[in-house]
């Protein structure tokens, strides 16, 4: 198989799992962590829709910089582990939260 190929096959299943994980997010069982739990489910699907083809030849057509494969990795394993550090509610705090 040619690169070709296989990088819009796995952009859009990275999107699919994104979308995913935004879903799971925005379902946690959390105690008061509300506008995390929006900003992190925000972030996720904001990933979710740059990961998928129509987007970046849509932003590429917009900007006069090409985003090439390696940026959009980058891109995408920054924001979700920014998004995972900084942004996201931790299951393990509102557990303790509500054990207290």
């Amino acid at each position: 198989m040619r690169i070709e190929t296989i990088a819009p096959v796995v952009s859009w299943l990275t999107a699919a799992f994104l979308v995913a994980v935004a879903g799971g997010t925005a379902t946690e069982d959390t105690y008061d962590i509300g506008l995390r739990m929006i900003s992190a489910t925000g972030i996720y699907l904001a990933l979710a829709a740059f990961a998928a083809p129509p987007v970046r030849r849509y932003l590429q057509g917009k900007i006069p910089v090409a985003l090439s494969r390696p940026v959009v990795v980058a891109v995408l394993t920054a924001g979700v582990l920014v998004n995972e550090e900084l942004v996201a509610p931790s299951v393990a705090s509102s557990a303790a939260l509500v054990t207290l």
